[in-house]
């Protein structure tokens, strides 16, 4: 090669070694952009593991508080699980002892283990004698204290507790009384053609009217007063509303007379009308008198009574 030639070249050359560093700076921006593609991508990712590493530590601390939470339940469970045992073993016991007790008890006293009342009233034990109810309940029963000389009935007597004792003496002083009333009335009452509701038909009738006076209030007063006396206010209180239907059939309520009406039927058989204030009966079929008209009126219901074979009337 000459100069010439060499010289041609040469320059060529330079030129082409003069365009190398501009290649290096086009490739410096890719990296740049490159690195930060790489860190938008790597810098969140660590973020999201950062949080799941948090999240994981949280979930350990809440499952080792749960298991600790869950070993402390199960040792209390264990410990009532105990207690329960003993309390059960003690109260097998006591429920043995008491029922030893009550053995015991029921063998020296008999009918004692009734003498507590129940929880809830009424009360039927078909193992028990008694029968509990309250005292309010007494006037609503259909129960007549009183016998047909105004003396008490045994029965009733035992419910509200009267000994034999009390009763007699209460019972005499009672009789006493319905016996003086009872001749009163007899001396007042009269016959009257005005029969009650309920007497008609074939046959004899009588109705007999005893007028209202100061006697039957005081008697009745009296007869009250008696039983206050003996039983005390509650249980006085308590026989008079029970007897209330009684109690105004003889002596009476307000200005009205007493009137009992009886008729007598071919076949021998009776309708009876009782007006006595605002109370009334009547009844029809019976074949005698003996539960309807007092024993000292019945000598005035003489011409309804049936009559033996020698005329004179029936006893």
């Amino acid at each position: 090669m000459n100069l010439t030639e060499a010289k041609k070249t040469l320059p060529s050359d330079t030129t082409s070694l003069g365009r190398r560093p501009r290649a290096r700076h086009r490739r410096l921006p890719m990296a740049l952009l490159i690195l930060a593609s790489a860190l938008v991508i790597w810098i969140p990712r660590q973020q999201r593991l950062s949080e799941a590493r948090e999240t994981l530590r949280a979930s350990t601390l809440e499952r080792v508080e749960l298991e600790r939470r869950a070993s402390a339940a199960k040792l209390a469970l264990e410990t009532a699980r105990q207690e329960l045992a003993a309390i059960e073993a003690n109260s097998e016991r006591t429920a043995a002892a008491v029922a030893r007790a009550e053995r015991q008890l029921d063998e020296a006293q008999p009918g004692s283990r009734w003498a507590e009342p129940p929880a809830v009233w009424p009360d039927w034990n078909p193992a028990s004698p008694y029968v509990w109810i309250r005292k309010e309940t007494i006037p609503h029963l259909p129960v007549e204290p009183f016998g047909s000389e105004g003396t008490l009935r045994p029965e009733v007597a035992s419910v509200l507790g009267v000994n034999e004792a009390q009763q007699d003496a209460l019972n005499r002083t009672l009789s006493r009384l319905m016996t003086e009333y009872h001749s009163i009335e007899a001396s007042q009452a009269e016959r009257t053609d005005k029969h009650l509701d309920g007497i008609v038909g074939d046959g004899p009738k009588v109705t007999v009217q005893i007028q209202p006076s100061a006697d039957s209030q005081r008697f009745k007063d009296q007869f009250q007063a008696a039983l206050t006396e003996s039983l005390g206010e509650q249980r006085s209180q308590l026989l008079s509303q029970t007897a209330e239907f009684w109690m105004n059939s003889e002596f009476g309520i307000g200005a009205e007379p007493k009137t009992i009406s009886v008729i007598r039927h071919p076949d021998g058989s009776y309708n009876i009308s009782v007006r006595s204030g605002s109370n009334w009966m009547s009844v029809g079929g019976p074949s005698t008198l003996e539960s309807y008209v007092p024993a000292h009126l019945m000598p005035l219901f003489s011409d309804v009574l049936p009559q033996p074979k020698d005329g004179a009337p029936a006893p």
